[in-house]
């Protein structure tokens, strides 16, 4: 066999390893900035990390297949110390397998003196046994057992090395995009978004703010079309969404306590209770910050423009499909590329937990789902918007039982 069939002996893993991570540094730092303050981070992050990680081999064995025996010329030692030629036999198998084929050519941190010899075609690991015809069968058997052993063995350790880096690399790759995301706003001196807090007033006649913050959205690396310059838009702070929500659960809280005060209320009813608490709680002395929109929901716009930045549904749970509707609703709303929601479930009847996993799993089967997040010191779901999957809705699930 040629030296070049000798595999695993070429470049170093370690070596190979901090070359990626450099590469994948430098990629980051060369997203465009209007990118990087349109999609989520974790959007930008899943991108980045499909092109740099390291896909480790997988060789299926299990597949095996053979090109039957082959005629060859082969050589033996004469007597004289020449060359003599003989008939000889070939016999190939062939394994299919997945990964970076490149990873065949590095030596991992852990190997032996003799590495595996075996040529790579079209996606299979090939190796080769000839002699002099006719083949023993005993020694052909013996000699693939050992080769796949030793392959499976170099795979084995080439893994070891490099799926604690595809780790590494995530981490990085999400502290990369949140520096470069820092840097664009502060060379553009630019706050990012116009965030809508929900303050919490001393007293009723405390006034509903505007501050700016200092939050941006990434974007894909590499869109389909043109990305247009950054706009700001208003969004609600963590901590104003966790204020709504606190005031939310208080409203809620009083609704089990008191249940027959509240069960046979219609859903625009327990929509206008939460309705006055919450303008109460932070709205201004004249007007409303929190609006009536349909007969269920409320919601925040912004400056006058339809669009929300928080938006609430009221629901009494009457099935499944009722809920998967509610989720569209949702969803069907104009809304700013960053905005909040709340889908407050009533239960009327049933197991208020068999009902909150329902609605969970409800969810999390939408075809709209992106991922599960926190805000707001809770669990929450990322919702894509059905016309833009940059714009995303953060929805907190609330499930209340209302039963006599």
């Amino acid at each position: 066999m040629a030296r070049d069939d000798v595999r695993f002996h070429r470049g170093d893993m370690r070596s190979v390893l901090v070359n990626q991570l450099k590469k994948a540094e430098e990629d980051v730092l060369g997203v465009p900035a209007d990118y990087v303050l349109v999609m989520s981070v974790e959007d930008l992050v899943d991108e980045l990390f499909a092109r740099w990680v390291v896909n480790p081999l997988v060789v299926h064995f299990d597949q095996r297949s053979s090109s039957g025996t082959k005629d060859i010329d082969f050589y033996v030692a004469g007597w004289e110390g020449d060359r003599i030629k003989v008939a000889g036999s070939c016999i190939k198998f062939l394994y299919p397998f997945e990964g970076d084929a490149v990873l065949f050519d590095v030596r991992p941190s852990t190997g032996t003196m003799n590495p595996p010899r075996f040529e790579l075609r079209d996606g299979f690991v090939l190796v080769a046994y000839e002699g002099r015809a006719p083949l023993d069968p005993n020694a052909v058997k013996s000699y693939v057992d050992s080769m796949e052993e030793t392959i499976r063995k170099y795979v084995g350790w080439s893994r070891n090395d490099i799926d604690p880096w595809n780790e590494r690399l995530r981490v990085e790759l999400r502290r990369w995009v949140e520096e470069r995301r820092t840097k664009v706003i502060a060379d553009r001196a630019l706050d990012a978004f116009l965030e809508v807090p929900v303050v919490d007033r001393a007293n009723p006649s405390s006034s509903f703010t505007v501050d700016p913050p200092r939050k941006v959205r990434p974007v894909a690396v590499q869109p389909i079309a043109p990305t247009p310059a950054f706009a700001p838009e208003p969004a609600i702070s963590d901590d104003g969404f966790a204020a709504i929500l606190r005031e939310i659960e208080s409203v809620t809280t009083a609704v089990q306590r008191l249940p027959k005060t509240f069960a046979k209320m219609p859903e625009e009813s327990l929509r206008d209770v939460l309705l006055v608490v919450l303008n109460n709680h932070f709205g201004p002395a004249t007007g409303e910050t929190f609006s009536r929109r349909g007969k269920t929901d409320i919601f925040i716009p912004y400056d006058g423009d339809e669009r929300a930045v928080f938006i609430a549904e009221c629901k009494v749970w009457k099935g499944q499909k009722a809920f998967e509707d509610a989720i569209d609703q949702l969803l069907g709303y104009l809304i700013w590329r960053d905005s909040r929601a709340a889908l407050i479930v009533f239960v009327r009847a049933g197991s208020p937990t068999d009902i909150g996993t329902k609605a969970i799993d409800a969810i999390r089967r939408h075809e709209s789902f992106k991922r599960m997040g926190s805000s707001a010191g809770r669990e929450t779901f990322t919702l894509a918007n059905r016309n833009d999957d940059r714009k995303e809705i953060h929805l907190a699930l609330l499930v209340v039982p209302v039963i006599e």
